[in-house]
């Protein structure tokens, strides 16, 4: 069974609708949720709801507006809020599709610039920090479209190492290129 890590969670699980899990605790008849990005708060639609061990889990309308790579929040009757997660929307067929995307990913270095590219459809946010000299530099990504997120950095960048910083939920994990060929030991 599903341990829950707060007492409201949710998930966008498919195009269709969204995963919200309630705790026992905070759960009422007249539940409700709305949906919260930077300028507006939405009612959500209830689909259906179904009890299970120690939380209500509640299926809420998809909204078309609601986009992968921006934060959202859940916010219930009660004013508890969860961060809207990810679920198992990239399981979707619908999912591929909306972000096939085939074209350059990795690094397009030139004397006189260097441009970063990086595949993350749920990716938050993305930044890139490079090591020049002994100092770092850091450079954020901009999302461009079907999960593609890029920068440019002007400058000889020949031989700088660098590392990725993705947020996908509340906080940023370090990674180092997927798409690199080759890279120096301690980049």
């Amino acid at each position: 069974s599903l341990i829950m890590q707060n007492k409201l969670e949710a998930f966008i699980d498919s195009y269709d609708y969204l995963t919200i899990l309630v705790d026992k605790s905070i759960d009422s008849k007249k539940k409700e949720f709305s949906l919260v990005d930077k300028k507006n708060l939405t009612n959500l639609e209830i689909i259906s709801h179904v009890e299970e061990h120690n939380f209500n889990k509640y299926l809420v309308k998809f909204l078309p507006s609601i986009e992968l790579n921006k934060d959202y929040k859940i916010i219930d009757e009660l004013g508890n809020t969860t961060p809207l997660n990810s679920g198992s929307i990239i399981r979707e067929p619908e999912f591929e599709e909306k972000f096939y995307y085939d074209g350059p990913l990795g690094v397009e270095y030139s004397k006189s610039k260097t441009t970063f590219r990086i595949w993350s459809p749920v990716a938050k946010e993305i930044y890139i920090e490079l090591n020049i000299k002994g100092k770092s530099e850091r450079h954020d990504l901009i999302y461009i479209d079907k999960g593609l997120w890029e920068v440019t950095v002007k400058g000889d960048l020949d031989s700088i190492g660098y590392l990725y910083f993705v947020r996908v939920f509340d906080r940023f994990i370090k990674i180092n290129d997927p798409y690199a060929i080759s890279a120096s030991a301690n980049a």
